[in-house]
């Protein structure tokens, strides 16, 4: 299934993988970002070689999720919200064309056509959606910073299509819900995408914001989300000058199937992009990073070719918490009859980082 990208992207997954401003903050980018030059040093040592094996798609074993009743939850959200889309006559017509243009590589093509990013929403975020829930439930480095955005917002580069926030916004909802005591603050989030994914958003927004189905009573007319939209293309020059003033205050940033996307336009657009970034977090905040565990997230440096997980792993001032090469994420019995398509099976990596209080000097 396609990633989701911020600037002309190359989301990345089963199908076609989704390929993802206020004044500048001085506190910004005191670092050069890494040259090419010193990207293919830091990057010298031998690149680990690709795995030889990988499962099936869709293997036909059965899968058990402890989390079965949220999923099906979540999935009959996402159902309510894209049920225009998927019933719309126009539907494979549309999900064609997507396809098509990503193995074109052209990802504007996708992402500037209003009609194809409701249709690549509706198709692509829901497995995405659920990965990401379980990854909240699992790790709790990223839990913990999560529970942070309260009072400033998680920032979801890529995040356009709308799986991070139907995941944290349904993870926010249902764990207030689900604790006596919790606060009822919601949960401050803003998503930066090169596409115009503003419908989408309001609309999953508003479909988060009821209680949880199990518990109507409970919470009736409080917002769980408190959610704004930027369109941008971070590779601009002036794009992180405009995002510094969140991005500087954010416990939270997610890159979720948007680097390689980043890596595909401009090689040296995204060597800066990353360092820029890294030096304009605060120390103590998470980066999360997810993407494809395939070769579709090598990137190229000079005449070779790396993982992106090495290069990241390599990067000065971040410290990995948390992190898996190649997981698997499969639909389990019993939410595949919750949404109208299928829904497809996710291998993919992830790195959580902490930014050291360092990476600044």
């Amino acid at each position: 299934m396609p990633p989701r990208r911020t600037t002309p992207k190359a989301r990345g997954a089963a199908e076609p993988k989704r390929v993802p401003q206020q004044q500048q903050n001085t506190r910004q980018v005191a670092t050069p970002a890494l040259s090419m030059a010193a990207a293919a040093k830091l990057l010298a040592a031998p690149p680990k070689p690709k795995p030889k094996t990988i499962a099936p798609n869709n293997a036909s074993f059965e899968v058990v999720s402890p989390h079965l009743e949220d999923h099906c939850a979540l999935l009959r959200v996402l159902a309510s919200v894209f049920g225009t889309e998927l019933a719309h006559p126009d539907y494979l017509e549309r999900l064609q064309r997507i396809k098509q243009l990503f193995y074109e590589r052209d990802f504007l093509g996708i992402f500037g056509d209003p009609a194809l990013v409701a249709t690549y929403s509706a198709r692509y975020i829901s497995g995405r959606a659920l990965a990401y829930l379980d990854l909240v439930r699992d790790v709790p480095a990223i839990a913990a910073a999560l529970d942070a955005c309260r009072t400033h917002p998680v920032v979801s580069i890529g995040g356009g299509a709308g799986s991070e926030l139907a995941a944290f916004g349904f993870f926010w909802r249902t764990r207030r819900l689900g604790a006596e005591g919790e606060s009822n603050d919601p949960l401050q989030m803003l998503s930066i995408d090169i596409g115009d994914f503003s419908d989408v958003l309001e609309r999953l927004q508003t479909a988060l914001g009821p209680p949880s189905p199990t518990a109507p009573e409970e919470g009736q007319g409080r917002v769980v989300v408190s959610h704004r939209f930027m369109q941008a293309d971070v590779l601009q020059p002036d794009a992180l000058a405009s995002l510094a003033p969140a991005l500087t205050a954010a416990p939270l940033v997610t890159l979720f199937f948007t680097l390689n996307e980043l890596f595909v336009q401009s090689r040296a657009g995204a060597l800066q992009f990353v360092t820029k970034l890294t030096r304009t977090m605060r120390p103590g905040a998470i980066l999360w990073v997810c993407d494809s565990a395939g070769s579709f997230s090598d990137i190229q440096i000079g005449s070779r070719e790396y993982k992106i997980t090495v290069f990241l792993d390599m990067l000065p001032g971040l410290e990995r918490v948390a992190g898996d090469d190649a997981r698997w994420w499969r639909v389990a019995d019993g939410e595949a009859a919750e949404y109208p398509v299928r829904i497809e099976n996710m291998r993919f990596f992830y790195r959580a980082y902490r930014i050291k209080a360092t990476i600044r000097e």
